[in-house]
């Protein structure tokens, strides 16, 4: 996680909160960035489920150096690591930062937990029941995934489940994509809207 510790007390403690979600860049930054500057400066969080970490912090850094009335990137940006990211990765802005690139996320917003990982240690690839498992223990209602490339949504045991597909390199007939979250602290019912990326 990153950028100002008062932008995530708010977005614990806010009534409602949207979040933009986007996995598995692959190396393609046009498409990560595509959706970002879309859809970012209207969102409170950018939660990035990983594979694609270069680009984010790329993305980053590129953020940091723009005036104000430029910025793009959302006040709080969480990630996880893919199976194809490193450990840790180097953030270059007023100075130069190694940061850890962790396999999940516990994520505070709106008065919801939400569990953010890529998918690959929890067996993502063949279904959903090992994250609903962790998400359970972690004691989060949200559970965030990548790896599989494919959208999805669903409440199962309750746990609503998202993967917001591949930005980059869609699977199984789906098109590239990314997802918006609305979540309201005073409701058990959360928006998810999918949004194609060209």
């Amino acid at each position: 996680m990153l950028f100002k510790t008062t932008a995530f007390q708010t977005l614990e403690k806010t009534d409602s909160a949207k979040i933009l979600i986007i996995s598995d860049s692959h190396g393609s930054k046009e498409n990560l960035e595509q959706a970002i500057k879309k859809f970012g400066s209207d969102c409170a969080a950018l939660l990035f489920c990983g594979d694609g970490m270069e680009d984010l912090v790329s993305l980053m850094e590129e953020d940091f150096h723009q005036d104000q009335q430029h910025k793009f990137m959302p006040a709080c940006v969480f990630f996880a690591r893919g199976n194809g990211d490193d450990y840790s990765i180097q953030l270059a802005t007023d100075k130069i930062s190694r940061l850890s690139v962790e396999d999940f996320k516990i994520v505070e917003a709106a008065g919801k937990k939400i569990f953010l990982t890529h998918g690959h240690l929890f067996g993502a690839g063949y279904g959903v029941s090992e994250l609903i498992q962790e998400a359970k223990i972690q004691r989060c209602q949200i559970a965030i995934f990548g790896h599989t490339h494919v959208p999805y949504c669903k409440v199962q045991d309750n746990v609503l489940l998202i993967n917001p597909g591949s930005c980059t390199r869609p699977r199984q007939g789906s098109l590239k994509s990314c997802c918006v979250l609305t979540i309201k602290k005073d409701s058990p019912q959360c928006d998810c809207q999918f949004f194609t990326i060209d």
